[in-house]
């Protein structure tokens, strides 16, 4: 798994652009909403325009609490739909092996992620804290936690702390299938 982890983090900046395409329209799907045209934007501006319409969706979401569980569960579901796929091309075995990919998925989304084998999660640095409120942020991290569901097979994200609450860093625990707590407090 190793040298095939070094050789997508070679071939990320190539891709990249591929990636927050295929999130944008699969958030697009889950949103019920139409996604703005991306013809002729760089990568950067698809990253802003992905940064803002989820914003905008996710404050639309808000507004109604039963619309947003049930956009909340579509968001998880796509993500969970899109990360198995990589999960049984990558042939991932571990909780370190999915962080390892996690990482450089997120990576692609100007995310600084970094997950231990326990679970442990920290996001130092967040492009979408500069758009998003804390309520936002959690609406769309029903995504985040499909995203890793998806790699591992299963499983629970859960924040502790948030950049877009006001803290430095965001921290998490994801917990797998098998229930596997973070080896510590958070």
């Amino acid at each position: 798994m190793g040298l095939k982890l070094k050789m997508a983090g070679w071939l990320l900046p190539l891709v990249r652009r591929q990636i927050i395409v295929v999130l944008f329209k699969q958030t697009a799907q889950a949103f019920q909403a139409e996604m703005p045209p991306l013809e002729g934007l760089s990568t950067g501006e698809c990253l802003r325009e992905y940064a803002i319409f989820t914003r905008v969706q996710a404050g639309r979401a808000l507004r109604n609490p039963r619309n947003q569980s049930l956009i909340q569960a579509r968001l998880r579901q796509d993500g969970y739909h899109l990360a198995s796929k990589i999960r049984k091309r990558g042939r991932l075995n571990s909780l370190k092996e999915v962080m390892a990919v996690a990482r450089l998925l997120y990576r692609a989304l100007a995310i600084d992620f970094e997950g231990t084998p326990t679970g442990e999660i920290t996001i130092r640095q967040c492009y979408f804290s500069r758009f998003y409120s804390g309520q936002v942020c959690e609406v769309i991290s029903a995504l985040d936690e499909g995203i890793l569901a998806g790699l591992a097979g299963e499983g629970k994200l859960k924040f502790s702390r948030r950049i877009t609450e006001g803290y430095p860093t965001c921290r998490a625990c994801f917990m797998t299938k098998e229930g596997q707590p973070c080896a510590r407090q958070l």
